[in-house]
């Protein structure tokens, strides 16, 4: 098919009439009727057509994605997810502890090569997304696609701040958990359901962790114009205190077994919601989640196994507990 660009945008909406109304009733969202998606030539206008007559795509789920691309400090991707069964259990998995990602570790001047594009695809308008979606269990029989949102400065993709968007879960390189949006599924007819949505996903991005790492095109950015990726880092004695502090707020008010909870939470899952009090919530969200909760833990003592370390900071806090108690 050969690509005729028109001067004449008439033209262009035109045929878009003429194409969308050989959609059939019942459709479903059509990237043809979206005043929002890309039509700037014959091609991408037959290409939209081809899209709207595979599979299935909700009103409701259309306008949401394609909502995502009128912020254009953001880019938008999918990661298909092959093989993997996705039950609930595996989606929760990805909603709380991120995207998995293959390659080098690159953090603050490390070198290596590490990109978010290993694992996932990287789109700047929803019209070539949409037909992505519908057919993506034609790779490795896909059962749906990861969607995420990531600012394009973290990339190196646009002017502005770049940021660690990695950390390291075990000896597993994953995406946070914050920039993953959602997911969809699909079957083999290129048929989507609906958008299962992240509730860890943020639009704001302020963690300072030691254990984060950039992506390789923002850190060659950064290295080519000169800008220092230093992070600052709180030292791990201030991160003992902040857990420390939440802990003894959470079991005053709550008791031994609320408090607990919260801490085997943030130890396995990254969860900080169990613990009372905002501002607690905020300092282990921004200091504490997504690295080594355990490392944290362990402060000043020689305990290698994991009961060791939990009983021994449970018991630490008690026994000051105590100790303050009796001088009241």
């Amino acid at each position: 098919m050969s690509i005729k660009f028109f001067e004449n945008p008439k033209k262009i909406e035109k045929l878009r009439i003429k194409l969308q109304k050989q959609i059939e009733p019942g459709h479903g969202y059509s990237i043809l009727k979206s005043s929002r998606t890309l039509k700037e030539n014959e091609y991408i206008m037959e290409l939209s057509k081809q899209y709207d007559d595979y599979g299935y795509m909700s009103d409701e789920l259309g306008d949401e994605l394609d909502k995502l691309f009128l912020d254009d400090d953001y880019i938008i991707g999918i990661h298909r997810t092959g093989y993997t069964p996705m039950d609930d259990k595996t989606i929760n998995d990805i909603f709380s502890k991120g995207l998995i990602n293959n390659g080098h570790i690159m953090q603050g001047g490390g070198t290596g090569n590490y990109s978010i594009e290993n694992t996932v695809s990287l789109f700047y308008d929803f019209t070539i997304m949409n037909g992505q979606l519908k057919a993506a269990h034609g790779y490795k029989g896909s059962e749906g696609c990861v969607i995420v949102k990531i600012p394009k400065s973290y990339l190196g993709k646009k002017d502005g701040e770049i940021k660690p968007i990695y950390y390291i879960d075990g000896n597993v390189v994953k995406l946070l958990p914050e920039f993953v949006y959602g997911y969809v599924s699909v079957n083999e007819k290129g048929e989507l359901g609906k958008l299962i949505n992240n509730p860890k996903y943020k639009d704001n991005h302020d963690l300072n962790n030691d254990n984060l790492y950039y992506d390789e095109a923002g850190y060659y950015k950064a290295k080519k114009e000169g800008i220092s990726l230093d992070k600052k880092e709180i030292p791990l004695e201030d991160k003992y205190e902040i857990i420390k502090k939440a802990y003894t707020d959470t079991l005053l008010k709550y008791g031994d077994y609320q408090a607990e909870q919260a801490l085997l939470h943030l130890i396995n899952d990254n969860e900080v919601k169990y613990f009372t009090g905002s501002e607690n919530r905020a300092m282990l969200n921004k200091y504490i989640v997504y690295g080594n909760v355990l490392s944290v833990l362990s402060f000043g003592t020689q305990n290698e196994q994991v009961n060791d370390i939990i009983s021994n900071f449970i018991s630490t806090i008690k026994e000051e507990l105590e100790t303050k108690n009796r001088h009241i």
